[in-house]
């Protein structure tokens, strides 16, 4: 068995054989698919809609934390990550986890230097993403609630939240004038709504602003949810920490 993404339950799953050799870094989430052993292949969303919601539960981690060096991602004394670290950037997708309180530890690569240290209640059914945030003499943490429910038909759903830890508040706009959220201040995030299908200019906005601070271009494809974030900084110099937005589809 490949120890990476290793098994976080005492329920034994693996990951499949031809998942990527690496963390998929600045892009979408991996799609992937989870096996639990005895029962042949499922997903996680057959695992969680099917008559065990009570019982499980599914989490993933991205680490956001802009000049943060690489990090271990601990569940219940376990390390997900295997011997690969997690680098600024990067997400592990969602993990079949037992549902109820749960040991979560976030730790420098390879060093008992602990960023966080929590037990957690993850209820039975539910969807969470934790987002490791702050500056490197700073970091905390982010949990989200994800809503897995399925788009409106022929529509898509998108979310916002601003992990820049130096930015001001935030409007997120479509095509320059289509603003979809506002005063987005630094640790919050947003609901879902409902867009339409299409090829946007996503940009990030001062609030009350009408020059963008970053933009980037974005296909949304009906029947799926994105997550936008605001990563990175104002105030730096270094070309792959300054303040951008990054998507994963959840």
């Amino acid at each position: 068995m490949n120890s990476k993404y290793s098994s976080l339950s005492n329920h034994l799953y693996i990951n499949s054989t031809n998942y990527m050799k690496s963390l998929q870094k600045h892009s979408t989430r991996n799609a992937f698919f989870i096996l639990l052993v005895g029962f042949g292949m499922l997903t996680i969303t057959s695992c969680l809609k099917n008559n065990d919601t009570s019982v499980f539960s599914a989490v993933s981690l991205v680490h956001a934390s802009p000049g943060l060096q690489g990090i271990d991602f601990f569940y219940n004394g376990s390390r997900v990550n295997g011997d690969t670290a997690i680098n600024y950037m990067d997400t592990i997708p969602y993990q079949i986890i037992n549902s109820g309180i749960s040991a979560v530890a976030i730790k420098r690569y390879i060093s008992s230097v602990t960023y966080m240290n929590q037990n957690i209640n993850f209820e039975g059914g539910k969807y969470y993403s934790l987002f490791i945030i702050g500056k490197p003499d700073s970091v905390s943490w982010l949990l989200t609630q994800d809503n897995s429910d399925a788009p409106a038909s022929g529509k898509a759903k998108l979310r916002f939240l601003n992990l820049s830890p130096d930015a001001p508040s935030l409007d997120f706009k479509l095509n320059g004038t289509n603003t979809l959220f506002t005063n987005q201040a630094y640790k919050t995030y947003t609901d879902y709504k409902s867009v339409d299908p299409a090829d946007y200019t996503i940009g990030i906005y001062e609030s009350g602003k009408t020059s963008a601070l970053s933009q980037q271009t974005l296909k949304i494809v009906a029947g799926r949810s994105y997550t936008v974030w605001a990563k990175g900084l104002i105030s730096t110099p270094v070309d792959s920490l300054k303040l951008g937005t990054q998507v994963f589809t959840d």
